[in-house]
């Protein structure tokens, strides 16, 4: 017996390998305009793993690219319809549906089965009906919660007074939907989300000035870092080789502006993100390369964007020693102690010339410190010149 659980357990290590072999190989032929290739790899995923598996929904999403290569738009819009109803990211949605209507898709043909106050009403009458597990489906987030909590006797007898209003107002702001209810109690204000191509009621507004809320840096940033990383793996799709800035994204129509700002999540101040550049070689063996990255870390880790398109965060010590090993020359990860003696020497010279009576003197030390690799760790230390001319300098040099 223990024989046959071993092989048991060997066999499905196999399969396992096998598939996610297939889908490495699906990316890569993608990569290289092979869109035939790309496409067998790809089928085999699908075929290969349950319908609820991310490896499989994630494998129709480039599947499309395949059949859009392959000059099938009609196949590539089934398959992005078929992902966007099983995947549950917001950021996974927009760049399916972008690519939907890019591949000469219909607007109209994304909108969901029911609309927001039509979902309201469907809830009510299923409280009313103690159809409960068909309510609760109707729900997310914090009203989920709440519902869960009544139960089904408690949303039966709430559907009785809130089955009473009429809806007066409701609107659509992107993923968010709000519809507010007049009923014998006053006003009532609820938020939907749409997910899976479904609204789903997500919670109950006290506020009505809360109805655009902000989703705050840090959520916002995520969210960027990978419209950008979608955004470079069409570029490399459709290019050789990365783009050499990542403001050709934005020429190409494959980014928004908002999208290349990291907004530092204690201060406010916007940044641009790290990017690696168009010295990135493509090859089998880059899946693990960091193409981009935040420009500084957040409660200690860094996140940043993989070669084959994943997002990941590491401890800030780990992020710095990976990309020092892949050849990254970044001026703010520098350290002193990696600043030679005689550059170091140089480097102080210059930030004694900041405070020089001669704009031309100080003009010039501000443009050789911005040239010079290692300037940033020394400037570091300066923070408290003496000098206030040197401090406002510094600080403006120092700014991400």
């Amino acid at each position: 017996m223990p024989v046959i659980a071993n092989t048991s357990s060997e066999l499905v290590l196999s399969v396992i390998l096998v598939i996610a072999a297939a889908f490495h190989d699906g990316l890569t032929h993608l990569d290289q305009q092979e869109y035939q290739t790309a496409f067998d790899a790809f089928t085999v995923v699908i075929c290969s793993v349950a319908a609820d598996n991310t490896m499989r929904h994630t494998a129709l999403f480039f599947r499309a690219h395949a059949w859009h290569g392959l000059e099938d738009d009609e196949a590539a819009r089934k398959d992005l319809r078929d992902f966007m109803a099983a995947a549950a990211d917001d950021d996974q949605q927009v760049q399916a549906r972008a690519l939907f209507l890019e591949y000469g898709g219909d607007e109209a043909a994304l909108g969901p089965e029911h609309t927001p106050p039509e979902v309201w009403q469907r809830f009510i009458d299923a409280c009313r009906d103690d159809r409960f597990d068909d309510a609760l489906a109707m729900c997310t987030g914090d009203w989920k919660e709440f519902v869960v909590g009544r139960g089904a006797a408690g949303m039966n007898e709430a559907a009785g007074e809130l089955g009473n209003c009429r809806i007066i107002q409701f609107s659509v702001d992107g993923q968010r939907a709000f519809v507010t209810l007049e009923f014998a109690g006053g006003v009532a204000n609820f938020e939907l989300h749409l997910e899976q191509n479904h609204w789903l009621l997500a919670r109950h507004i006290q506020d009505n000035a809360r109805h655009l809320y902000d989703l705050g840096p840090a959520v916002n940033n995520t969210s960027n870092l990978k419209h950008l990383a979608m955004a470079l793996l069409r570029w490399r799709q459709r290019n050789d080789g990365l783009p050499p800035t990542l403001a050709d994204l934005l020429e190409q129509g494959m980014l928004e502006m908002q999208h290349l700002i990291w907004t530092d999540p204690e201060s406010g101040e916007p940044a641009d993100f790290l990017y690696r550049g168009g010295d990135f070689a493509d090859g089998p063996d880059d899946a693990g390369v960091v193409l981009a990255a935040a420009p500084a870390c957040y409660n200690g880790e860094r996140s940043f964007i993989l070669a084959d398109g994943r997002l990941q965060s590491l401890p800030e010590a780990d992020f710095v020693a990976l990309i020092k090993g892949q050849g990254w020359i970044i001026e703010s990860l520098i350290s002193a102690d990696d600043v030679p003696a005689a550059t170091r020497e140089a480097i102080v010279q210059l930030i004694e010339e900041l405070g020089n009576p001669a704009y031309k003197v100080r003009a010039n030390a501000i443009r050789k410190l911005r040239e010079t690799h290692g300037a940033q760790a020394i400037l570091k230390e300066y923070v408290d010149h003496p000098d206030p001319e040197v401090r406002e300098n510094i600080r403006h040099l120092l700014k991400p």
